[in-house]
């Protein structure tokens, strides 16, 4: 009977079989035991993790072999073009390329907004670790975020993007949206270790155990003596990329990746076939070797000589468009418009035309922002919790369009809502990116300011109206 490292070797096999027929393939640390234990099914998740990382990053297949010329290796013809990586990063972009902000509502709001801006840092780090988990979850269908408590290096919590790879979830066997146990696996100081977050049987907390590898069995770390989450909610949150019915995992923006490979063959094989006969290949017949000189013209007084050249490249149109198709394909079904400049003339288009042509770009991620919004005011929700201000808080995410915005068509729509009551000030503040709270005292006080000077200046006389531009709208803010 087979062990379980080799079944679990044979589960990897097969899923890289299934992605690229009989491929070869780097396997994981199976033989130092990180992974061993796991299922089938679990096994068979983590190598096609593996595999997806590996379309992303470029490190594509060959499709052509190396010759080898008088004992040396000859030239490399294989082309790989990585447009499975312009998918991800151009979903993440959609997704996280424009500022994302958010207000709280409630008691304390200003403050709990300072709070949790603090939590997440600073805007641009803020917005780093967002475009660092859509491609987390762009590639292997699945992302984590983690709320760490204060510690001795920080004084607030903080939230953390985990790798996907490293988190095992184990879910109720009667409901797959009801997860029981997390398990992180990574290997410390050439220690297998692994932090299993568990829902105590009191059902109220979760028990946090910390275990290192001995053999085939775990033992506690006496390092690190079991803890008790004093909350009701994991420390962990799980987000699909995007939907997958009746699993817990999600899809990948990758799911046809291996439509890439096919590009990368065909332009390969065209590659190959320029470097070879790129130049016409000379011929001759009944010459005499005096007769050549290939500074000049060949001549022969031989009424039989003949001199041609083979020309075999003359259609490579055909394997061009085919390339071209391919990529068009490619482009179909991930969603992801081309960049074709003799499509798009862009210079040209009118704002509609922009949003037909992003159209299915937008719906993706229109999809998107459902869970990743979702795991992102959770994420909040509990950082709050953590640093005090309850459990109970109301937060909304303010998204701004991905596509280009004609900003004389934004003011009019702003100045519509705000005459007819469709929206506040604050709204649309948070619509146009700006902080509410800060350009609001920055108008009192240049209110003041202007106040202060007017009374210093002509007293008596009537002054003109102060109407100070914040975010795109002329604002009456009263006169003296």
């Amino acid at each position: 009977m087979a062990s379980i490292s080799e079944r679990l070797q044979r589960s990897m096999v097969a899923a890289m079989d299934a992605w690229n027929g009989q491929e070869k393939f780097e396997q994981a640390d199976f033989s130092q035991g990180v992974l061993s234990g796991l299922s089938e099914e679990d096994a068979e998740r983590l190598a096609r993790y593996k595999l997806l990382w590996r379309y992303y990053r470029g490190n594509h297949k060959p499709h052509l072999k190396k010759r080898q010329i008088g004992g040396s290796q000859g030239p490399d013809d294989n082309v790989t073009v990585n447009l499975s990586r312009r998918v991800v990063n151009k979903g993440a972009a959609f997704l996280f390329g424009e500022p994302l902000t958010w207000e709280v509502d409630g008691v304390d709001r200003d403050v709990k907004k300072l709070a949790l801006d603090a939590m997440w840092k600073n805007a641009e780090w803020k917005m780093t670790l967002l475009n660092e988990l859509a491609i987390n979850g762009g590639v292997t269908g699945d992302f984590y975020l983690q709320v760490v408590p204060p510690n001795s290096i920080s004084a607030l919590p903080r939230i953390v993007n985990l790798n996907p790879s490293i988190v095992i979830p184990h879910c109720s066997a009667d409901d797959i949206d009801e997860v029981l146990e997390y398990e992180l696996r990574w290997r410390s100081s050439g220690n297998i270790k692994r932090t299993r977050y568990v829902w105590g049987d009191s059902g109220m907390y979760w028990d946090i155990i910390t275990e290192l590898k001995d053999g085939n069995l775990w033992r506690k770390d006496p390092m690190s003596p079991p803890e008790t989450w004093d909350h009701y909610w994991s420390p962990i949150i799980h987000g699909k990329n995007l939907p997958n019915p009746n699993c817990y995992f999600g899809t990948s923006d990758l799911e046809d990746a291996d439509l890439n490979d096919a590009i990368n063959g065909a332009v390969s094989n065209l590659n190959r076939i320029i470097r070879i006969f790129a130049h016409p290949i000379v011929w001759g017949k009944m010459f005499n070797k005096s007769d050549l000189d290939v500074s000049k013209i060949a001549m022969s007084d031989n009424k039989d000589a003949a001199l041609g050249a083979l020309e075999l490249a003359r259609d490579v149109t055909g394997a061009q468009e085919f390339a071209k198709f391919l990529s068009s394909e490619f482009s179909e079904v991930t969603q992801v418009p081309e960049n074709d400049s003799d499509r798009m003339r862009i210079g040209a288009q009118s704002g509609f035309a922009i949003r037909v042509l992003f159209h299915e770009l937008v719906q993706k991620t229109n999809v998107k922002r459902a869970a990743y919004g979702g795991a992102i005011v959770e994420a909040s929700m509990r950082l709050l919790d953590l640093a005090g201000h309850g459990e109970s808080n109301t937060i909304k995410l303010h998204w701004k369009s991905p596509l280009p915005i004609d900003q004389r068509e934004q003011v009019s729509s702003d100045e519509f809502d705000l005459k007819y009551g469709l929206a506040s000030k604050e709204t649309l503040s948070a619509r146009r990116g700006y902080d509410w709270a800060q350009e609001a005292q920055k108008m009192s006080t240049g209110l003041a300011q202007a106040t202060q000077t007017n009374q210093s200046g002509s007293q008596g006389e009537p002054q003109p109206q102060n109407s100070i531009n914040s975010n795109g709208l002329d604002y009456k803010v009263g006169t003296t």
